[in-house]
């Protein structure tokens, strides 16, 4: 499974999405679910997912699905 398979799988279980909602634009804007408490529960899915360690800068600066799937990428997953 590639790592975008992967993202859109983890956003899709934590913000009850179906896959196709899922995109490069996804955020709290578009994304009712996407509270403070589900950013959370994404970032712990994301670290189990993808065992890693996210810092918390990387994890202020992960507010979109690009963004998110760049901050993997600069850690090699």
């Amino acid at each position: 499974m590639s790592v975008d398979q992967r993202l859109s799988k983890v956003f899709s279980e934590v913000f009850e999405l179906s896959p196709e909602e899922v995109s490069d634009e996804a955020s709290p804007k578009t994304i009712e679910r996407w509270d403070s408490m589900n950013s959370m529960v994404l970032a712990m899915a994301l670290e189990e997912e993808f065992e890693v360690q996210f810092s918390d800068q990387e994890l202020i600066r992960m507010n979109s699905y690009r963004s998110i799937r760049e901050t993997l990428a600069q850690k090699g997953s």
